[in-house]
């Protein structure tokens, strides 16, 4: 009876990380296509642990991203083990292995399927985000449309520029300023302004003059490069500047890089270059500031920060029934719908910060975002999303989505797995006989000796492994033509 449960287990166990196998195959193989074609790199971009309390340990520990590809495979690695431990336990109980690998102690087969089966479904679980992550951007590639930044979670972070300089072989000293430096701006994306402001403080102790060789650096890295390469250096170059308040230096830098980004086309990258650049005019006190915010905006309508400093500046200057006080509350509402999460703290600190009426003018800004949400819906797609601009939590979702359909999937599939298995149980009752089935073996005889039940069993236990995962691949098609693919850009 142990036997038969330990098969049953390993059965439910293999359909699991064999459903994670099939999926994962796919898009390794596409990845490394596209690592010998050159169209990515090695390791991959650097990401975060979605786990809040994993991403903190990770930081105190010094090691707070990982990068995308090599994580991905180290994940998949975890997957399969699982799944070849799972087959090939539930093979030593059959003839076929018997003879050859033995594990005496039924408990201790128990104990080292269960720690499979954690360290496994630790490893899906990642691996299911991975997956989403890869396949965005291998399908950015594919299409030919401006590359998402798929570590992002808001609308501030989905078209970030990586920076240069974190590729790059420096000093051990200066590699750890520059990493807590590009963290602390990750932060700063998605929001979490007192991690980030930690981090650059921590960063400018360990190296006070950061932004100095940093833009030394950079325009070295200038000579012989092309205009993709060029882009993310003359906006790195800015920021850097702006931080030394060089502004007419940072006002050259954020130009350059909104002209190589309009050469490549890329719209969203040019609307974060031109709306730095308009900040950086308003230090200038160049009136022609508020052009590059507007210019921002016609660029990416879902830039929030160039609404948002569109709505301070007439927030500041104007009063009540002035049109520039009715712009301003349009800018903060349209900051609001671009990602409530990220600009909707920042429109209330704006608000408290410089109005007196915040409280009126809140309201007034919750009817008009309401107003515009309604009128977006008006204007959906086919499948419900808006037509064009970003959905905000887009990108966090999609690992959601993904976890979703894979629960229904293998949900059915070990179901199925289950009645082909009672099928099975019974069917050998039958033909061995309840005696047979249930009798101790003699410790010199093998298992089941003339019976023929480990072989039938390992048939039909294989049979419905295999129909199981063959009705996984038809339901997963089936779930992909209800509704377009979440790891497939929109």
């Amino acid at each position: 009876m142990n036997t038969t449960c330990l098969l049953i287990v390993c059965g439910i166990v293999t359909v699991y990380f064999g459903a994670h196998v099939l999926r994962i195959i796919p898009t390794f193989l596409r990845l490394v296509v596209a690592l010998r074609a050159g169209n990515v790199k090695w390791p991959g971009p650097r990401i975060h642990d979605s786990d809040p309390s994993a991403s903190r340990v990770r930081g105190n520990l010094g090691v707070g991203y990982e990068h995308l590809f090599s994580t991905f495979t180290r994940n998949s690695i975890g997957v399969s083990a699982a799944l070849f431990y799972s087959v090939g336990v539930a093979l030593t109980h059959t003839p076929l292995l018997s003879r050859f690998i033995t594990i005496k102690s039924p408990a201790l087969e128990w104990v080292f399927l269960a720690a499979v089966f954690v360290g496994g479904g630790m490893a899906a679980k990642q691996v299911r985000r991975n997956l989403a992550q890869v396949n965005t951007m291998l399908s950015d590639l594919a299409t030919g449309v401006e590359p998402r930044f798929i570590d992002g979670h808001s609308a501030e972070a989905e078209y970030a520029i990586e920076h240069p300089l974190i590729k790059q072989a420096q000093r051990s000293d200066d590699r750890k300023a520059m990493d807590l430096f590009y963290e602390s701006v990750t932060c700063h994306q998605d929001g979490n302004e007192g991690r980030a402001l930690i981090l650059y403080q921590e960063a400018m102790r360990r190296d006070p003059s950061l932004h100095e060789r940093a833009r030394e650096t950079l325009a070295k890295m200038l000579q012989g490069s092309n205009l993709k390469e060029a882009g993310p250096i003359y906006y790195w170059m800015g920021i850097h500047s702006e931080w030394l308040h060089h502004w007419k230096r940072a006002a050259f830098c954020y130009e350059k890089a909104a002209c190589a980004f309009h050469e490549i086309g890329y719209q969203n990258r040019e609307s974060r270059a031109r709306c730095n650049l308009g900040h950086v005019r308003m230090h200038m006190r160049d009136p022609s500031a508020m052009e590059e915010f507007e210019k921002a905006i016609a660029l990416n309508p879902k830039n929030g920060i160039a609404h948002l400093n569109i709505a301070r500046t007439y927030y500041l200057i104007s009063e009540p029934g002035d049109y520039r006080y009715e712009r301003a509350l349009d800018a903060f509402a349209d900051a609001i719908v671009a990602d409530p999460l990220t600009y909707g703290p920042m429109v209330m600190s704006s608000l408290r910060e410089i109005g007196y009426t915040w409280k009126e003018d809140l309201e007034e800004i919750t009817r008009r975002v309401e107003s515009k949400r309604h009128c977006t819906a008006g204007d959906s797609g086919p499948n419900g999303a808006p037509s064009d601009g970003y959905q905000p939590e887009r990108l966090a979702n999609e690992g959601a989505n993904e976890m979703r359909i894979s629960n229904k999937t293998l949900a059915f599939s070990i179901i199925s797995y289950l009645l082909i298995a009672a099928f099975a149980f019974f069917y050998i009752q039958h033909r061995v006989g309840f005696v047979v089935l249930f009798s101790q073996t003699s410790p010199s005889s093998p298992p089941y000796s003339g019976s023929g039940f480990g072989i039938t069993l390992a048939i039909l236990f294989g049979i419905g492994a295999c129909v199981c995962l063959v009705l996984l691949g038809i339901n997963r098609l089936t779930v992909r033509r209800q509704g377009p693919c979440p790891c497939t850009s929109t």
